[in-house]
């Protein structure tokens, strides 16, 4: 999950600063993906949630 500092400093970047998607997700270290993520959302976190857990596989 992405923290609001995150997003913040991802869309300043792209949208003040101009840079590319591919340099903010250099710079950031973050993936290209979760850039394009963020910048075509509106909301200030991005959560993910499991839909149910699955079991572990016992091996004997």
């Amino acid at each position: 999950m992405k923290g609001e500092v995150t997003i913040a400093h991802v869309q300043r970047a792209f949208y003040v600063q101009r840079w590319s998607i591919k340099y903010i997700a250099r710079k950031l270290y973050v993936s290209r993906n979760t850039v394009r993520n963020i910048l075509r959302s509106d909301e200030m976190a991005l959560s993910y949630k499991r839909t149910c857990q699955p079991l572990p596989l016992v091996v004997p």
